[in-house]
């Protein structure tokens, strides 16, 4: 994690006082100027950053990713070569994704027709889409793509900033990461068992997890990519007794996942082992440190298999 430390110095010899907080993570104003007030779920990756990362052009620039490719089909950009930065935004029932980069936006309407989208007219602005989901420029460095009202509405809005909520969940974000998300009560996203997985000690635990999920009223998550992987998630549940039962699941879903492993595997034993989850009060916080070769290791064990 990158720090600006000076700052915190330079305030202090300026205003005479203790030293300040570190920066926290912001949208840049183009974006935040576009992101709905009712918006519960927000997720931020600097692309650009991210392409320059060892683990990208080693392993992560050949994943596949439905959201990045639904991108690349609706505005002919493509996320992992054309866009500096993307942000999703969703309010629960339609999702935003944002992208920024330098645009040549007449080549890509033409791109769009081609494409099989119309022009839309909305109060002076063009639309390229169809009544259902449309793509629209502000400005030459900025790509708004998804359902058309929700487009729309992004290009009506008058508010410089975020909603008071999604900034004030920021502060526990540092500035600098390559990727980190905010969820509301209700925006977050929870996970699935299905099928066999559902089964088993493994299912049952998880099961248990997706209920207490459903008790937390904010979560976020940030990670860094510039040596290995460094992430952090912090939610808050309702109670203390839910935290404590939700800090109990997830360290049964990691417990169970190493009892999977071999003992011949040490990178995935050492790889399980790197997570932290910790309890305090109503709020739950993860903590992993991996190293750049153990991080390797672990995703080529998933992409080949």
């Amino acid at each position: 994690m990158r720090i600006a430390w000076m700052w915190p110095a330079l305030a202090l010899l300026a205003a005479g006082c203790g030293p300040g907080k570190p920066a926290s993570a912001r949208l840049d104003p183009a974006v935040e100027k576009l992101i709905p007030a009712d918006t519960v779920m927000l997720v931020s990756i600097r692309m650009e950053a991210v392409r320059q990362t060892a683990i990208y052009t080693k392993v992560l620039a050949g994943l596949p990713s439905s959201t990045l490719d639904r991108f690349a089909r609706e505005t002919g950009l493509d996320p992992r070569r054309d866009v500096s930065e993307l942000v999703v935004a969703g309010n629960g029932k339609d999702t935003l994704v944002i992208g920024r980069g330098k645009l040549a936006v007449s080549e890509l309407g033409k791109k769009l027709e081609s494409l099989g989208a119309r022009r839309l007219s909305h109060k002076g602005r063009t639309l390229w889409g169809s009544e259902e989901t449309a793509v629209a420029f502000p400005d030459s460095s900025t790509a708004v793509a998804g359902p058309t009202r929700a487009v729309r509405a992004a290009l009506d809005s008058t508010s410089p900033k975020l909603a008071a909520p999604l900034s004030e969940a920021l502060e526990g974000i540092p500035a600098g990461v390559h990727a980190w998300a905010v969820w509301l009560a209700g925006g977050l996203p929870l996970p699935s068992a299905s099928g066999a997985a559902r089964g088993g000690a493994a299912g049952a635990i998880l099961q248990n997890a997706e209920k207490l999920f459903g008790s937390l009223g904010r979560a976020t998550l940030w990670t860094d990519l510039q040596t290995g992987l460094k992430l952090e998630a912090a939610g808050e549940c309702a109670a203390e007794p839910d935290a404590k039962k939700l800090h109990d699941a997830l360290r049964g879903l990691i417990g169970f996942a190493r009892l999977q492993t071999r003992d011949d595997q040490r990178d995935m034993l050492a790889f399980y082992d790197a997570f932290e989850v910790t309890v305090a009060g109503p709020r739950v916080r993860i903590k992993a440190e991996i190293a750049p070769e153990l991080l390797d290791k672990f995703l080529q064990s998933r992409t080949t298999r």
